[in-house]
């Protein structure tokens, strides 16, 4: 009787394990709207204090696309930054 107790604790141990990677892999909790603030505030911030500063304010520039990964969003931002004012090709920011 107990070896079946057992049995059927490490099966349902398993699969509460299982549903939980899967929860984790597709992350609900990490939406389009909390991936697009994350990447703009982490951006702003690594940027803040540079003389050759980038920039998110020009016409071409912002978040240029969110897609759903595992784990989280990936974010690709378009910037500004130099001092000639070259927009720079997309940088990828992973949240999660």
């Amino acid at each position: 009787m107990k070896k079946k107790n057992l049995v059927y604790i490490s099966i349902g141990g398993t699969l509460t394990l299982i549903i939980l990677l899967f929860v984790m892999i597709w992350s609900p909790w990490i939406n389009t709207n909390v991936a697009h603030a994350k990447a703009i505030s982490s951006f702003q911030r690594a940027w803040e204090n540079s003389a050759d500063s980038c920039s998110l304010e020009c016409e071409e520039c912002g978040v240029f696309s969110v897609k759903k990964v595992p784990f989280g969003q990936l974010v690709t931002l378009q910037s500004k930054c130099g001092w000639e004012g070259d927009v720079i090709s997309l940088k990828k920011m992973m949240f999660s």
